[in-house]
């Protein structure tokens, strides 16, 4: 009898074990996070953007100056960079690290007095006759190596776009023009690619950075680079209507047509990649409305678009989507091989999330997902390798290939953001609890059995 009780017993404590580890499992999506890190805290607002690769930068607000900080994602150590104090008559200022600072400074009344400089340990004069605008033309690469910049080399007559090697200190004069048209072009920008190897002027000129040469004309009406920089996505219009996308392979210069919108609609210019480079997703308008209503034109239709077999799926039709969810749309975003399709559509406080496995069929749903930072597409969903994260309920959610959804932290307090690295083996969680910003670092979770 005894014997009989004590079998009892121990089949008592092995049923409650086992029910606390369904429990541990529901906690945490039966995925047990490796390394849990507390990272710091901070008692006022502060604003948080990854600057370049894996590395954020945190900016304070003091009285009269911001505090800079930073951090890697896969080793948070946070430490003081440097302050950024009132720059006074200056026409432009740009802090690119602790002992660099570019200004621009107006000697006289006109374009022709403006002065580009670096200081640093001591003051380097960078250019004359800084073209200026409402501000100073001016773009410097996320890794802070290059600057580009507009310079009125006979005012008002004649103009010049130049590329600045901060290490080398040599200067590369990209396109030389008469008359003012660089500062009258109204789209005037630079956009870099990933791996700063190339540079779009104006989503019309692509030119090699190295060189400093000119690879391309495409006059786009919008420009998405790949993954790898090795690609360039661009839509032409036809009278300022999106009419086609094209691709542009940067290392051969040649430009592909991969996709022609139907007649009456059009394409308003969001695009995304996928990890792979091989899909697109895009959205369509429709001409009609766009002509009654401008550029409160709606979202009417999704595609997906597989480059291997130029091949283009309408996401809407498949789901039998109303169209007045889709004008709502605010995010689209792929898993790495571009098996997963997700979009986020909102609706006054609600943001729901879609899933749609392109390979499958299979579909899913998330009601009340949580907005995350705006940069390189991730406001709703960050992609890393075949896995999705986002925030639900308090809780960050891994949705793999195969459309299975798990836990992998549950927060206390409010998830603000997150940051994953690019090797997908880290994340920064930043949560608000009461009266000040707290960030954590998880690593360890992306290579657990699903």
């Amino acid at each position: 009898m005894k014997k009989f009780m004590v079998l009892i017993i121990v089949l008592c404590f092995i049923l409650i074990s086992c029910v606390k580890s369904i429990e541990n499992d529901l906690q945490t999506g039966g995925a047990p996070i490796k390394i849990q890190r507390f990272v710091g805290r901070f008692e006022e607002a502060i604003s948080l953007n990854r600057s370049f690769k894996d590395k954020i930068m945190i900016q304070k607000e003091q009285e009269e100056s911001f505090d800079i900080y930073s951090f890697d994602i896969n080793s948070p150590t946070i430490k003081f960079e440097y302050s950024i104090k009132p720059q006074n008559n200056l026409l432009y200022s740009e802090q690119l690290d602790k002992d660099r600072i570019l200004k621009v400074k107006q000697l006289g009344n006109s374009e022709e007095d403006n002065i580009l400089l670096l200081e640093d340990r001591s003051t380097r004069n960078i250019a004359k006759k800084i073209a200026y605008s409402g501000s100073a033309l001016i773009s410097t690469s996320p890794s802070k190596d290059y600057i580009v910049y507009l310079a009125a080399d006979d005012f008002l007559n004649r103009y010049g776009l130049y590329l600045y090697n901060l290490e080398t200190e040599q200067t590369i004069q990209l396109i030389d023009t008469a008359g003012e048209e660089l500062l009258n072009d109204m789209a005037w920008n630079i956009s870099w690619s990933p791996e700063e190897t190339f540079i779009v002027v104006s989503n019309k000129l692509v030119f090699d950075v190295e060189r400093g040469k000119q690879i391309r004309e495409i006059h786009a009406e919008n420009i998405l680079w790949s993954p790898s920089g090795n690609k360039l996505a661009f839509i032409k219009s036809d009278k300022g209507y999106g009419k086609a996308v094209y691709l542009l392979d940067v290392n051969t210069a040649a430009v592909e047509e991969v996709f022609i919108v139907n007649q009456g609609e059009y394409l308003p210019g969001y695009i995304v990649w996928n990890e792979k480079e091989s899909k697109l997703a895009f959205v369509i308008a429709l001409l009609d409305e766009a002509k009654e209503l401008g550029d409160i034109s709606p979202y009417r239709g999704i595609y997906s678009l597989d480059l291997k077999v130029k091949e283009a799926v309408r996401i809407d039709s498949i789901l039998n989507l109303d169209p007045t969810a889709v004008e709502n749309l605010v995010n689209l975003q792929y898993n790495a091989d571009g098996s997963v399709l997700t979009f986020t559509i909102t609706n006054h406080s609600d943001r729901d999330l879609y899933v749609y496995n392109l390979n499958t069929e299979d579909f899913g749903f998330f009601t009340n997902i949580e907005y995350l930072h705006f940069e390189d597409n991730e406001n709703y969903v960050c992609s890393i390798d075949s896995r999705l994260y986002f925030v639900y309920e308090q809780r960050v959610m891994e949705l793999d290939e195969g459309m299975t959804s798990r836990s992998i932290y549950r927060a206390i307090d409010t998830i603000e953001d997150l940051y994953i690295s690019q090797d997908g083996n880290s994340m920064i969680i930043i949560e608000k609890a009461k009266d000040e910003i707290i960030l954590r670092q998880l690593s360890g979770f992306a290579n657990l059995s699903m």
